[in-house]
């Protein structure tokens, strides 16, 4: 069948001087395309998308004319599409081989790049966005394509659970997942750790707020003093044991289903030396909060939120009902949750790939919790199912 011919882009250095962001952005996010959502845009929320909102996206290799060789990479928390850690995977030879599929990296609104709350002149919905929101932006973007049907969508951590969001709304439309250290709905380990987070942030000076609870802005500021807060808790989190103590808890307010899984080795075997390039602790903290400050705390905070209220089956056909939510799904998946990952938590995410009917339960055995998907002994499983959803998708 042949596709229709594609709707005219924009890159970000062609965009309109009210839609800019400061120099240096433009220039670190360079060559990417801009998807106008169309006005109108109703949200989970209740809220009415900004009339100016726009998907960030980059496209690799060529759709073959019968559209059968589509890849959706979705973007996780705290990265961007042009982040190494996406673009090291694509090209020819690669992974995700552009010489044979057409790739689409889609930045997910709120991280930075995609329309935010730094955006100038952007209006944030109170309500916030949604990962329902973002997979229906993102069908949108991907119809301006003329694409029909994915034959793979990979995400990880927030990728996953975008990926498996489109599964549910668009199960005709996705013939296969691969979902790494992800879930379809926030589970409760997951959400007390995404709580204890905004509340680190809630209780910064600048932060204002309205209706008592939500973040509208930390006064311009880009990192206020509570991210250094912010970043401490997430590195208590990221690999399989608390820091502190490496296998305690430092924090005795942890319920019993937030504590530490069992096997990690991340921070007792200083295992982070080899698989971050440092020598001590002190010196992967600084990296760490470092790298944190590459997104402004309202960026942090939009996606966080996002994260907060992920729930495949939260909209008006399955009305909450998770089993008939992942029951609906058509494709094949692979569910590859960490061990050791203390959020996305691997008894909770075998519980739902149980209620997915053509699923594959495939943990990734590694004691750096959450950090699993990154670490090169793993890569292996990794691609040989992404491999076999291919296979099957196109063969």
């Amino acid at each position: 069948m042949k596709r229709p011919a594609a709707k005219p882009v924009e890159t970000i250095s062609e965009r309109s001087p009210t839609m800019k962001r400061p120099a240096s952005a433009i220039a670190e996010h360079s060559g990417c395309k801009i998807f106008r959502i169309p006005a109108g845009f109703q949200l989970q929320c209740g809220e009415e998308l900004d009339s100016n909102a726009f998907l960030a996206y980059q496209t690799y290799g060529t759709l073959n004319e019968s559209q059968s060789n589509a890849i959706l990479f979705t973007t996780c928390y705290g990265e961007r599409s042009t982040a190494s850690s996406v673009t090291r995977l694509i090209g020819p030879g690669k992974r995700f081989d552009s010489s044979r599929y057409f790739v689409i990296t889609v930045n997910m609104l709120g991280n930075g790049l995609s329309f935010s709350p730094t955006t100038p002149g952007s209006k944030w919905p109170i309500g916030g966005i949604s990962y329902h929101d973002n997979a229906r932006a993102q069908r949108l973007l991907l119809d301006s394509l003329g694409l029909e049907r994915l034959a793979l969508i990979y995400g990880f951590s927030m990728g996953a659970m975008l990926a498996l969001e489109w599964a549910v709304q668009f199960p005709k439309k996705v013939s296969s997942v691969v979902a790494v250290c992800g879930s379809a709905k926030t589970v409760p380990a997951n959400v007390y750790f995404l709580e204890t987070l905004q509340e680190a942030l809630r209780s910064d000076p600048l932060a204002e707020l309205a209706d008592s609870k939500v973040i509208t802005r930390f006064g311009g500021i880009a990192q206020p003093a509570a991210m250094d807060t912010y970043a401490a808790i997430y590195a208590d989190w990221i690999f399989d044991a608390p820091m502190a103590s490496g296998g305690g808890c430092p924090d005795a307010g942890r319920p019993e289903f937030a504590r530490s899984r069992p096997g990690g080795r991340a921070y007792t075997e200083k295992l982070y030396k080899s698989a971050f390039g440092v020598d001590t602790v002190d010196d992967f903290l600084r990296v760490w909060r470092e790298d944190f400050a590459n997104w402004d705390a309202m960026e942090h905070y939009a996606v966080s939120s996002t994260w907060l209220r992920g729930d495949v089956s939260n909209n008006t056909v399955h009305n909450g009902d998770l089993r008939s939510a992942l029951g609906s799904i058509e494709a094949l998946v692979y569910i590859m949750p960490g061990s050791t990952d203390q959020y996305f938590t691997a008894e909770d995410i075998k519980e739902q790939a149980g209620m997915i009917p053509n699923c594959v339960y495939e943990p990734i055995v590694s004691p750096m919790g959450h950090a699993a998907e990154r670490m090169p002994d793993v890569q292996p499983q990794i691609n040989a199912a992404i491999a076999a959803c291919l296979a099957k998708a196109t063969g």
